[in-house]
């Protein structure tokens, strides 16, 4: 079995993915795809990713926590590398990565698909970028879903599903 690894992104048209620690934006519709496509799957995150959380874990999926300074909370499990990671989702059909911005970069020879929530908007104040440039690099848009601005969404925003046959590791 060849496993996908799939990277679950929200960015803005500069690649911003957070500011000061969190999300730049409130965007309901994004979060319940997040948890609609990652429930029933192992979701690698990194320590810092895992802290914006609120340090506990998501429901009904395999937290995987990147990081060589694991504290014990219940439902985590602490990997220090990749291959760790790998190991212990092996027997299943995709690994989530779930950020942050140097879990990508590590993982972005390994990762098969992304699926970017692209929001139509430049955050300024933003701190932190996604590492992969899309499109560019052997990446192809697969599905691209528009999504409005309404009563419960400050920005525009597009649901998009990207994919490269062959993973550069």
């Amino acid at each position: 079995m060849s496993q996908r690894i799939t990277a679950v992104v929200a960015a803005d048209l500069s690649g911003a993915i957070g500011k000061r620690g969190g999300l730049p934006w409130h965007l309901p519709d994004d979060l319940r795809f997040f948890m609609r496509y990652t429930t029933g799957k192992p979701v690698l995150m990194g320590r810092k990713t895992f802290d914006s959380i609120g340090c506990k874990p998501l429901k009904n999926r395999l937290n995987l926590v990147l990081s060589t300074r694991p504290i014990d909370v219940d439902g985590i499990e602490w990997v220090s590398t990749v291959e760790q990671a790998l190991q212990r989702s092996r027997d299943e059909p995709e690994l989530i990565v779930a950020g942050g911005a140097g879990i990508y970069a590590l993982l972005e020879p390994l990762i098969t698909d992304v699926r970017m929530t692209r929001i139509h908007t430049r955050i300024h104040e933003a701190d932190t970028f996604f590492p992969i440039s899309l499109p560019g690099g052997g990446w192809t848009l697969m599905e691209r879903e528009l999504h409005g601005m309404d009563e419960r969404h400050a920005y525009e925003f597009d649901f998009e599903w990207w994919s490269r046959s062959t993973p550069l590791g």
